[in-house]
């Protein structure tokens, strides 16, 4: 991929059917991912594996059934910013917590956050506040601040949806382009 073997995932929306050993494997790269949702992925062992590599996730999402991570000599992993379902299998500093991050309806892969999730605003700008943050999965834009929610660590909400409460409820997930 040029750039040293790096991989970069930002604000990306990905679904795997399948039964997968690891959702991300790493061996002696890189990989950065920041504002994503990673849950409901039929992964037998952890959902990220670093082996002698670099690993980073932040202002994200992490809710599945086995380790978020396992590590094999692997030269950093750091998690900031983060909403998991546990954090026994990694070191998860100040900024990670475990929480239910309350989707819509995950039930039908419906991963946006409900007007009560602990993920909005729950998160600093790790960027200049000059950087533009991009769009989350609905094409809206970040950095939302929403001002019926206490922030957390930050104004910033974490994982692939952004928040809106201003948004339409009739016509918030498309119904006008069916």
């Amino acid at each position: 991929m040029g750039d040293g073997n790096a991989c970069d995932f930002s604000s990306m929306q990905a679904a795997i059917d399948s039964t997968l050993s690891n959702t991300i494997r790493m061996a002696s790269d890189k990989a950065y991912l920041e504002n994503i949702t990673i849950a409901a992925n039929h992964v037998s062992s952890s959902v990220v594996r670093n082996n002698a590599g670099h690993f980073s996730m932040s202002a994200s999402i992490v809710q599945d059934d086995v380790d978020v991570s396992s590590e094999i000599n692997s030269t950093s992993h750091s998690f900031e910013c983060v909403i998991a379902h546990e954090t026994d299998s990694f070191s998860a500093g100040g900024t990670v917590t475990v929480n239910n991050p309350q989707f819509i309806n995950p039930t039908v892969n419906d991963f946006h956050l409900k007007p009560t999730s602990p993920a909005i605003d729950y998160c600093y700008d790790a960027e200049p506040l000059t950087v533009e943050l991009g769009y989350d999965i609905d094409f809206e834009n970040r950095n939302f601040d929403d001002p019926n929610v206490t922030d957390l660590h930050g104004q910033y909400d974490i994982g692939a949806d952004e928040y809106r409460w201003d948004n339409d409820l009739i016509f918030m997930h498309g119904f006008e382009q069916e």
